[in-house]
């Protein structure tokens, strides 16, 4: 799969992932595009079209191909303030 991420990083957050030690790393583009990977010791794997959505009155992030439902992974991101999730520490 091809990646058109275009323009010069806006923010860049950082969050633990499910594994002990690894973590996941959004990098939000001037563009609006957006980038996530997941990192653990020296393996980095880019996650597959991420994707901001609104789910009620709070904001995911959804990535990874489908599962037989056509449901993709979910990492919350926004509370229902609009406040970022304690499990992100944006740092940029």
């Amino acid at each position: 799969m091809a990646y058109n991420l275009q323009g010069d990083v806006r923010e860049i957050y950082v969050s633990d992932s499910s594994i002990k030690g690894s973590k996941n790393v959004l990098i939000v583009y001037e563009s609006g595009d957006l980038e996530l990977k997941w990192c653990c010791e020296n393996i980095v794997e880019r996650q597959v079209c991420p994707s901001f959505v609104k789910v009620g009155r709070t904001m995911k992030l959804e990535y990874g191909e489908p599962n037989l439902f056509q449901i993709r992974q979910m990492l919350p991101f926004q509370n229902e303030q609009g406040e970022l999730e304690p499990c992100w520490e944006k740092i940029m």
